[in-house]
């Protein structure tokens, strides 16, 4: 989905639309899924994040600012809650260096053998966020080079560098 259309409908979600905010979450769940899974490293606790954030879009929408980037706004928020709950985590378990250690390991579920495993295997973080960006959230490469401050031939460089890192790692 385009970016403008994007912009749009988070608008229509700010003024309390049902029909923007699903076509919002149907167009964006995918990439926002896999740019969060690397902070919890399991499927349920990615899945548990996901809808907390998607509730905040709702409460949150009014405060967007109109013909400013939808895409960029959603993957701040995303950021900043998975954080929050890492942090939160933290300060009720008094055992912070076994969450830490937690946090760094893979931990063992039905997810371990997905592809955003694989991709955390695999590439920097650089080109994770650009493969995400890309792949799943439909940006396009002017578009990331621009969000991520990189110029355009390095995130095109970084892209075919992370694809032959992925097709290498699954063969």
């Amino acid at each position: 989905m385009d970016k403008r259309r994007l912009n749009k409908l988070l608008i229509e979600i700010g003024d309390g639309s049902e029909r923007a905010f699903e076509e919002f979450y149907y167009a964006t769940y995918k990439g926002i899924y896999a740019f969060i899974y690397p902070y919890f490293k399991n499927g349920e606790d990615t899945e548990d994040a996901l809808q907390d954030i998607y509730m905040q879009v709702k409460d949150k929408a009014y405060m967007y600012k109109k013909d400013t980037d939808a895409r960029a706004w959603l993957f701040q928020l995303a950021k900043n809650h998975s954080l929050n709950l890492i942090y939160k985590k933290k300060r009720e378990n008094d055992k912070a260096e076994a969450l830490i250690s937690e946090y760094n390991e893979p931990r063992e579920t039905k997810w371990d053998n997905t592809i955003f495993l694989v991709m955390q295997k695999v590439l920097n973080e650089d080109e994770y966020q650009i493969v995400i960006r890309y792949v799943l959230m439909n940006y396009k490469h002017k578009d990331i080079a621009n969000e991520l401050g990189m110029p355009l031939g390095t995130v095109l460089s970084k892209y075919k560098t992370a694809l032959e890192k992925l097709r290498k790692e699954l063969e």
